[in-house]
């Protein structure tokens, strides 16, 4: 669905400038990244609303996007597959429970340790930057980890450490492998599959 509109939406640019506009093929990789991330959006502000907290939705969302970017992850071969994927996702974390500040710190501290083992993860097809350029990547996820754990206890925004709970916890053998098989049910339409499991 979005590959298609990106697609449509490549060719309406091309149209408007052949001969200085990139080729379709990067202009509907452009679009399509942009609106899967609208449609994200969209999506964890709406089920932020149904459980009646859109800060909450969007601070994980927030932190889980920086994470990712940073530090990488499975992907699945459809991006509606993705939006949908990260929204349960997100919403599933938002059920951590918080006792204190010592569970923001313990959750903030577990994620970026998961990070540090796991981290950088890319698919095949992923284009993977020099040793010296994934080490800076990761200092900087390392600096946002501690912002996001003073955040946390200094202005109540749990959110930004579930979102790199999250990003730990995906970043693991299990967490891959989940991704994985949520990719391979949505390929084969819901049918599951003992083999593959």
């Amino acid at each position: 669905m979005l590959e298609r509109l990106a697609l449509t939406l490549a060719h309406q640019v091309k149209a408007l400038n052949a001969e200085e506009t990139e080729s379709v093929e990067v202009l509907t990789f452009g679009f399509t990244i942009i609106l899967h991330y609208l449609f994200t959006l969209l999506l964890v502000l709406a089920v932020g609303l149904l459980h009646g907290e859109i800060w909450l939705f969007l601070q994980i969302a927030l932190s889980f996007t920086f994470m990712r970017v940073l530090t990488g992850g499975a992907h699945l071969d459809h991006s509606i597959g993705c939006t949908l994927l990260s929204v349960l996702f997100i919403t599933a974390i938002s059920w951590v429970p918080f006792a204190n500040n010592y569970a923001w710190i313990l959750y903030g501290i577990s994620g970026g340790l998961l990070i540090w083992k796991y981290a950088p993860y890319y698919e095949a097809h992923q284009v993977v930057h020099t040793e010296h350029w994934e080490r800076r990547k990761k200092r900087i996820a390392y600096i946002l980890i501690v912002l996001f754990i003073i955040l946390a206890m200094l202005m109540s925004t749990q959110g930004l450490v579930l979102g790199v709970l999250l990003q730990g916890v995906l970043l693991t053998p299990i967490g891959l492998k989940v991704t994985r098989q949520f990719n391979r049910f949505i390929l084969k339409g819901g049918e599951t599959n003992e083999e593959n499991s």
